[in-house]
């Protein structure tokens, strides 16, 4: 995890949530493949964590909406905006999880927001899940 992109998030409210999909012929294989927050100063933040190994990145461009209709190719990457219940709250800190603690193993991130608000971003087999609140499950460990 990318210990300078997380800081600078620190502090910062939420203004937009948009998720990158992942579609092979039509069919929908990861609803979420990587979680983009638009923060204050509209600056775009990527999530994602596959294979163990999870990323934060500042884009230098907005992740542009692109709908599943209008990509023609077999293996699609749309992204869309979604609706979001964190939209609006600062986030106070962001923590990884870690199966057994292993810095090489990431499942996941703890987002901590303002008015004891949050939500955990949950990989399962290389796809996200927005969970609401904190996970606990058996050999995941918060750093």
């Amino acid at each position: 995890m990318k210990m300078n992109s997380i800081k600078e998030l620190y502090g910062k409210r939420i203004l937009e949530v948009r998720i990158m999909s992942y579609n092979f012929k039509i069919k929908k294989i990861c609803e979420i493949l990587a979680l983009y927050l638009m923060v204050d100063g509209n600056k775009w933040f990527s999530f994602s964590c596959i294979d163990g190994i999870s990323k934060i990145v500042k884009l230098k461009d907005e992740p542009k909406i692109e709908l599943l209709e209008f990509i023609k190719n077999e293996i699609a990457y749309p992204i869309n905006a979604i609706p979001n219940e964190y939209i609006g709250y600062k986030i106070n800190t962001i923590k990884e999880y870690l199966w057994q603690g292993r810095l090489d193993e990431s499942c996941g991130f703890y987002f901590e927001l303002e008015s004891q608000k949050s939500f955990s971003l949950i990989e399962n087999n290389d796809c996200l899940t927005i969970v609401k609140g904190l996970i606990f499950r058996d050999g995941y460990i918060l750093k």
